[in-house]
């Protein structure tokens, strides 16, 4: 289990780095936009960080907590519930629209290279310690995803040819792993919704640390999948 337990340290150092990466990128983007009055600046900054490391922390203490696990309803409603509350935030404040339209979106997209940690999946199922049902489809999704974005980043930074059309597929495509490895969460853990798996529950997704991964890495991947698609339409309505 020694790519394993790399793979779960892996789920503990990448989590802070993405969100202070993501938020460098925010915080540049943010002072660099006029339509963003200056008074405001740090505040809204501060504030995005603030919501950042306290959503970290929180899937932490809780999963550590087995929480989760206890109450496992409630990690598929936390992974669909984050985007929505960010992408409502997104679209019903002037600043915050502004903001979100004006961020690189090569960033946006490459920074999923993060989801090769998908492997993870596939070290597990390998080692007995998660089911088939789930780890396949999840840890070769995460995997394309992965490998693809800072391709699909490439292509879009330098303008080539059908490279929007592209990154827009890719965006979906992502959303549909996500969404693919939220339903074969649940039905193949010990929960009330289990359909599969019952010879092998897939305990561990609800478990700490993995359940860090439906807690914070899906919602996180969703909300930057729903950015890009945002600046994507943007562009293409200026046509």
């Amino acid at each position: 289990m020694a790519l394993a337990d790399t793979g779960f340290a892996a789920i503990g150092f990448v989590p802070p780095a993405l969100e202070f990466l993501t938020w460098y990128v925010v915080h540049k983007t943010i002072f660099s936009l006029p339509a963003v009055p200056k008074e405001k600046r740090m505040k809204i900054s501060l504030s995005l960080l603030f919501v950042l490391l306290a959503w970290l922390a929180l899937a932490n203490i809780l999963g550590s907590a087995n929480f989760f696990f206890a109450n496992s309803f409630l990690v598929p409603l936390v992974a669909f519930g984050i985007p929505y509350i960010f992408a409502k935030t997104i679209s019903g404040s002037q600043i915050y629209s502004k903001i979100a339209d004006a961020l690189p979106n090569h960033f946006i997209i490459g920074i999923q290279l993060f989801r090769l940690l998908g492997i993870i999946f596939l070290w597990m199922y390998a080692a007995g310690s998660l089911p088939a049902a789930f780890a396949l489809p999840a840890g070769y999704g995460d995997i394309l995803i992965g490998l693809t974005a800072p391709i699909v980043a490439y292509l879009y930074f330098k303008k080539i040819s059908q490279a929007k059309k592209l990154a827009t597929l890719w965006n979906y495509v992502g959303i549909l792993d996500l969404v693919i490895a939220m339903i074969m969460g649940p039905i193949t853990a010990p929960t009330l919704v289990q359909l599969l798996s019952f010879d092998a529950p897939n305990a561990a997704i609800i478990s700490y640390p993995l359940v860090t991964v439906p807690t914070f890495a899906v919602p996180f991947s969703f909300v930057l999948h729903l950015v890009s698609l945002r600046i994507l339409r943007k562009e293409n309505s200026k046509k």
